[in-house]
């Protein structure tokens, strides 16, 4: 299982299994400012830790698997493992963990600059020991510090 950090700050990256990759989290002026980390879908993802699992899949959608599908979502630790997540009183969820798209936009994710740093993060994920979160059958590759 590996352990990366990810700081809001202007300039960050996300660091995990000795690698570094250009990201942010968040749009616009919200973009990776920790003060506006309860905005739904416009700021960064809140600060805590989050398990790096698979991520759900919902309705079968041939263009949205084939964009998402390799996509991990991220799970904060917090009194329940799923999905969201309270911020000052304003649910956020569906925290995920991807490459930049066309549109380059983060709604609270963790997004990775290049779409080629994204595939060397997910091969070193797919390739690493998994662990059961405890309390959950989730099994997870890993987690993240946002801070």
């Amino acid at each position: 299982m590996l352990h990366g950090i990810f700081e809001l700050k202007p300039e960050t990256a996300l660091v995990i299994g000795g690698m570094s990759f250009r990201a942010f989290s968040g749009n616009e002026e919200f973009r990776n400012r920790r003060t506006h980390m309860c905005v739904p879908n416009k700021g960064p993802i809140p600060v805590g830790r989050y398990y790096i699992v698979d991520r759900p899949q919902g309705r079968f959608n041939v263009f949205e698997n084939a964009v998402k599908g390799d996509w991990f979502a991220l799970y904060a630790k917090d009194r329940f493992i799923d999905d969201e997540r309270w911020c000052d009183g304003v649910l956020r969820g569906q925290f995920r963990l991807h490459p930049k798209g066309p549109r380059g936009i983060s709604e609270g994710c963790i997004t990775l600059e290049r779409k080629s740093d994204f595939y060397v993060l997910h091969r070193l994920l797919r390739t690493t020991v998994t662990e059961e979160i405890p309390g959950t059958k989730i099994m997870s590759y890993g987690t993240v510090q946002v801070s």
